[in-house]
């Protein structure tokens, strides 16, 4: 609410911006096979919560907009249960190191071609 005076001469107040949304930069190795089953399985695991592939996100983020470092942990994240406390299930019943790597490779090609 903005409250005005005459003759006044104050400067409207600044406002917190948020920061741009930018696709991750991460360089990766993946066969078309490994990209294309990364995008079944994201698609069948993680959409649903994450989102597709160039959607900004809301309050659950969009994988391709992580930071670097969130791509270190991506396998504790997802096989370890790193996360649950933040609602993140536990995959390891679910998926191999394997499809996890492709699932973390498709994502960071989807980010590159955005």
């Amino acid at each position: 609410m903005y409250t005005f005076a005459l003759d006044a001469n104050e400067p409207y107040p600044q406002y917190h911006t948020e920061e741009e949304k930018k696709p991750v930069e991460l360089a990766f190795t993946a066969t078309k096979e490994e990209i294309k089953n990364g995008d079944m399985l994201y698609n069948k695991y993680c959409a649903q919560c994450h989102g597709r592939m160039g959607d900004k996100g809301g309050a659950i983020p969009n994988l391709a907009y992580s930071k670097a470092t969130t791509f270190s942990i991506f396998e504790h994240i997802v096989l370890k249960g790193m996360f649950i406390s933040k609602g993140m299930p536990d995959f390891s019943n679910t998926l191999s190191a394997q499809e996890v790597k492709n699932i973390k490779n498709y994502i960071l090609f989807s980010a590159e071609n955005m």
